[in-house]
């Protein structure tokens, strides 16, 4: 449960969009950081990169407000976007089942994992998929009303699974 370090880091920065309900690009890295460092636990391999492993710029969003509350002109915000200094090991893979993102990295070391999320894991992606040795993203919808499959799991002999629901 993240809110404690999302309330934490609120009082210096800003861990949600402005004009959109989801997190924001460093709302969702405190939270893969807290992820890593749980799992680190049990797979010391797991651990997270650190801010200054990226470069801040600046992009304009236009956030899901507009489109909730009919808001015309829309909002628009000036928000951070965080890009890696480095480049990253995880391979995206194509041809996968709709709403499925997949990625890989060439270390059979790293544990494998399957994620049931909701929206706000989009941002997550691209900071977990580098430490997995493939990584599973299942729009949670798909699983409902179960919202964990089991079939699933199996299939991708996954090692650690994560059930990501906001709302």
């Amino acid at each position: 449960d993240p809110r404690l370090i999302l309330l934490d880091e609120k009082a210096t920065h800003q861990v949600y969009y402005r004009t959109d309900t989801h997190w924001n690009e460093r709302g969702a890295f405190l939270v893969y950081q807290a992820i890593l460092e749980h799992l680190a636990e049990n797979y010391p391999l797991l651990q997270p990169w650190g801010e200054e492993q990226f470069s801040l710029q600046q992009k304009t969003l236009r956030g899901d407000l507009s489109h909730l509350f009919l808001i015309d002109p829309p909002l628009f915000e000036t928000a951070e976007t965080w890009q890696p200094r480095q480049s990253t090991p995880a391979q995206f893979l194509s041809n996968q089942p709709k709403d499925w993102v997949v990625s890989e990295v060439q270390d059979k070391a790293l544990p494998r994992v399957v994620v049931f999320r909701d929206s706000f894991a989009n941002p997550l992606i691209p900071y977990l998929s580098n430490h997995f040795s493939r990584a599973v993203y299942i729009s949670s919808y798909l699983a409902i009303p179960h919202l964990v499959d089991w079939e699933i799991i199996e299939q991708e002999e996954a090692d650690v699974v994560i059930l990501e629901i906001a709302e």
